[in-house]
């Protein structure tokens, strides 16, 4: 008997010792992490040459550093120029990154945070507006609030959602000793011709029988090329926009909402911010908004059941939080249902397990108002001497709040944050405005899991379902757990330091990057 039991022990520290073995076969050398971290970075081999690359690559080999810490110092030695101000490398001991390779880091990361969104091209009105606003207005605007968090001076991430300016990219066209902004635009605009010699863009605006137009200088356009920093956009004043007003309203009502488009239609900054950081960019609303360029909160007969801002609310959560809706459940939302509504969504809770979350997170956007610098037109309806005036440009304002109106979207915008959180904890919070409801977005765990998330399977190839709820028993194994427990790490320590180069150096020292294949203990 005790024969058998110290061959069971034998054997049994044979199988200890191999599967030890084993593991310890699968993790990466320190020269293997740094070669993965790079072409993470770089899409691209380290190269043999005198370089950064090959500097890290000696160290490693030296043992003066280990892989990842290796990783590190490739993104500490990037530069970005943030609104005039050099975010420079941080070791003098090693090469700095040439600009080629400075401008290939920035671009892979900020083309990978452009596709954390669904809407990807600006798409707004007619074809040939929408070029017009592209010229002016960055289409990457929502991205580059993640960029500049990630490579500008001490950005804070919490930025993205409480950011009070209109950001756009810096830029470089290839030749740029001879381009401008406006002879290097990837696009023609209409009526181009009639004023193709101008050196500029020329932007009418005001009604059409009475067409003036003012030349956006090439410095107030937007630059095209490869990014390698982003600046705040200055003002642009235009002196008057076309705002719709709104039928199916009381005289009363009409009167008040047309004194204040009146007020919102002079002295318009193009680049005006609308507060909270993503949701004031006027580029992210347009692209995502269900409500039309003629359209203002909450559409026919004053009913804010009716038109809301309903797509840009479900972006948020799905986009910026990575939320699967609905995350209410029936029995939250059962004080929600109105039996006896016109509306079929209101009826019935399944329905109102999503519309109790979209629809209170778009009152609070309720006083956007779009706008057209001109009326919407192309060559067949304008005279030459019309056409010659320019291109009209789109936007978003805000129209003013007027005490005790009958108007949805005259009122103060009071609205809700309505979700349960990837923890299935359920969240109802009032908030009132763009800029209070980011900032309850900025303190929401689940916007830093949702990033964290992202970035873990940009570098690992692991993509983390963050809410449990989601997951099919069969497929919530011991692997999906330990996964799932990383990222929730790496989120609590980036809301905390609010650092995201500090997450990205921190997923460098995870099992699943050091390791080829890690299964969990």
């Amino acid at each position: 008997m005790r024969c058998k039991q110290t061959m069971f022990i034998s054997l049994l520290a044979i199988v200890v010792t191999f599967a030890q073995s084993t593991q310890a076969a699968s993790k990466l050398t320190d020269v293997e992490v740094f070669n993965r971290c790079y072409f993470k970075l770089f899409k691209t081999v380290v190269p043999r040459t005198a370089s950064l690359g090959k500097s890290l690559t000696d160290a490693i080999y030296a043992k003066k550093l280990s892989g990842p810490a290796a990783c590190a110092v490739l993104l500490d030695q990037s530069e970005f120029l943030d609104n005039g101000k050099k975010r420079a490398a941080k070791y003098t001991t090693y090469p700095a990154l040439t600009e080629q390779e400075n401008k290939k880091l920035i671009a892979n990361f900020h083309n990978f945070h452009n596709t954390w969104f669904q809407k990807k091209a600006f798409l707004f009105s007619s074809l040939g507006i929408d070029i017009s606003t592209y010229a002016i207005k960055d289409n990457d605007e929502a991205s580059l609030y993640f960029t500049r968090a990630l490579f500008g001076s001490s950005i804070p991430v919490s930025t993205v959602f409480t950011a009070t300016k209109t950001l756009r990219g810096l830029r470089e066209a290839p030749d740029k000793a001879a381009t401008s902004r406006w002879k290097s635009k990837p696009m023609s605009i209409v009526n181009e011709a009639d004023f193709a010699a101008q050196n500029g863009f020329v932007m009418s605006f005001g009604p059409t029988a009475s067409l003036s137009s003012i030349i956006v200088k090439d410095e107030d356009l937007v630059p095209f090329g490869k990014l390698y920093g982003v600046e705040e956009a200055k003002p642009l004043i235009v002196p008057t926009v076309i705002i719709n007003s709104q039928g199916n309203v009381s005289a009363t009502i009409r009167s008040q909402i047309s004194m204040a488009i009146a007020a919102k239609s002079k002295d318009v900054n193009l680049f005006e911010h609308l507060g909270g950081g993503i949701l004031g960019s006027q580029a992210f609303y347009m692209k995502n908004t269900n409500l039309g360029i003629g359209q203002i909160a909450p559409g026919a007969n004053n009913d804010k059941d009716d038109v809301v801002a309903r797509r840009l609310s479900s972006r948020v959560f799905e986009d910026l939080l990575c939320h699967q809706m609905p995350t209410l459940t029936e029995a939250d939302v059962v004080n929600d249902v109105i039996p006896n509504s016109p509306h079929g969504f209101r009826i019935n809770a399944s329905c109102m397990a999503c519309h109790t979350s979209l629809d209170p997170m778009a009152y609070s956007l309720r006083n956007y108002a779009p706008y057209r610098t001109a009326v919407n037109h192309d060559n067949t309806n304008l005279t030459p001497e019309q056409r010659a005036k320019g291109t009209p440009v789109l936007g978003i304002t805000r129209l003013p709040a007027v005490a005790g109106s009958g108007h949805f979207a005259l009122q103060k915008p009071m609205g809700a944050l309505n979700y349960r959180d990837h923890t299935n904890k359920l969240f109802k919070i009032p908030v009132e405005g763009s800029s209070q409801l980011g900032l309850e977005l900025s303190k929401s765990d689940d916007f830093y899991r949702c990033i964290a998330k992202r970035y873990y399977n940009f570098f690992t190839g692991y993509d983390v379902n963050l809410a449990e709820r989601n997951v099919p028993e069969a497929s919530n194994t011991k692997e999906a757990k330990f996964h799932r427990a990383r990222v929730f790490t790496l989120a609590a320590n980036l809301k905390k330091s609010q650092n995201m180069t500090q997450m990205i150096k921190e997923i460098f020292n995870t099992e699943a990057f050091v390791y080829r294949q890690y299964s969990p203990p």
